[in-house]
């Protein structure tokens, strides 16, 4: 197997419909533990052993479905390969800031072409 410099999976973020409803379902029937929560409204969760801030994020919406889901890499250099890798493919990529999200750094945003 190549080694890429991309981990695994990060965390994914999804729509709800009642955030308060959603964020104790998967607190107090899931068993996440709850992270945190950003001025966007966003609630952050985590599995008990996991080390990393969050991977399952909720934010409340009026259309239920996922948002995105985000991959761990190694380090900037990985980044910045995967996004020229992206742009060479084709694919339009968008820089996000780090901090956007809690806990979170710089993220190379796409859609998927299919």
């Amino acid at each position: 197997m190549a080694m890429t410099g991309v981990l695994r999976p990060g965390h994914v973020q999804i729509r709800v419909f009642d955030l308060e409803e959603s964020a104790r379902f998967y607190r107090d029937v899931m068993g996440l533990v709850e992270t945190g929560r950003d001025d966007q409204g966003r609630v952050y969760f985590k599995c008990w052993d996991e080390r990393d801030h969050n991977s399952y994020i909720i934010r409340q919406a009026e259309e239920a479905g996922i948002d995105f889901f985000g991959f761990k890499v190694l380090n900037a250099a990985t980044l910045d390969k995967l996004e020229a890798d992206l742009n060479e493919y084709g694919i339009a990529t968008t820089r996000m800031p780090a901090g956007d999200m809690l806990e979170t750094g710089e993220r190379v945003r796409f859609t998927l072409p299919t």
